[in-house]
């Protein structure tokens, strides 16, 4: 598994110095998120979208509450594929839905 999230980590620091999108460095408290996210994630989720999910915690941070909106325009994905992320992530206990139609990470 610590194989799987080193090579994760090397994708996605790829992916921001090309897309220069996220800053360079993850926090410590993100880190630790993706790994759990991780361990919540690897049976369920294809290795790319994981590592959406990494660029989700990384980009928006595990405190803020997120929007459909906001994951359309950061992933450049579609309303429906960006509401179907969503609720996977919620069925598989990762996000949880607020009131007011947002989302938030629910990191243990």
């Amino acid at each position: 598994m610590a194989g799987f999230i080193l090579e994760c980590m090397d994708t996605m620091i790829e992916q921001m110095l090309n897309a220069k999108k996220i800053p360079l460095i993850m926090s410590e408290e993100n880190t630790a998120a993706c790994s759990w996210l991780y361990s919540r994630l690897e049976k369920s989720f294809r290795k790319q979208s994981i590592l959406r999910c990494f660029d989700l915690i990384n980009r928006f941070g595990i405190g803020r509450q997120i929007k459909n909106s906001d994951i359309v325009d950061f992933l450049g994905t579609t309303s429906a594929g960006a509401s179907q992320l969503l609720q996977k992530l919620c069925k598989n206990g990762c996000m949880r839905k607020n009131d007011d139609h947002s989302y938030s990470f629910i990191c243990e």
